[in-house]
């Protein structure tokens, strides 16, 4: 009898439970698709899935509660939630739509001209765009840097 009393002495309640959920303040339960709850059996595991959707891009915030099956209201909230993002590739097939330049002439000994290249089109839009130029004279040869080039604008 000492034994139940002891600070030594366990209890076995029971197995517990642990639910994972989005940390978004309402628990949103985890997109199946994309988390994998394989916990009742081999091979015991929380996973994440593979994705091929580009929505599924992003970081995912994620907390638990953990509980004993047999006293669901006995229960812990996880004190920090952890994250797993999700990165994907972008893919060699990738739909690319350039704009149309607008057609533009520049005389030599006038002001400065500045020129704004429409934006690219991609899908996914996941993938990044490199710009480069190049400008031609009328005989459609390359002219060296006659306009400096500045990608990262």
């Amino acid at each position: 009898m000492s034994d139940l009393v002891s600070s030594d002495a366990w209890v076995d309640c029971g197995a517990y439970n642990v639910d994972f959920y989005l940390n978004d303040g309402s628990k949103t339960a985890l997109d199946p698709l994309l988390f994998a709850d394989r916990r009742t059996g081999p091979p015991n595991q929380f996973a994440a899935l593979l994705t091929t959707d580009y929505n599924h891009v992003g970081i995912y915030d994620i907390a638990y509660t953990i509980y004993y099956e047999d006293y669901p209201g006995n229960k812990v909230d996880s004190p920090n939630s952890f994250t797993h993002e999700i990165l994907l590739a972008c893919p060699q097939a990738t739909t690319f739509t350039p704009s149309t330049p607008a057609a533009q002439t520049y005389t030599l000994t006038a002001s400065q001209l500045s020129y704004v290249v429409p934006a690219f089109t991609t899908d996914p839009t996941i993938c990044e765009v490199a710009y480069s130029m190049q400008i031609k004279d009328a005989s459609n040869n390359v002219v060296p840097c006659a306009g400096c080039f500045d990608p990262a604008t």
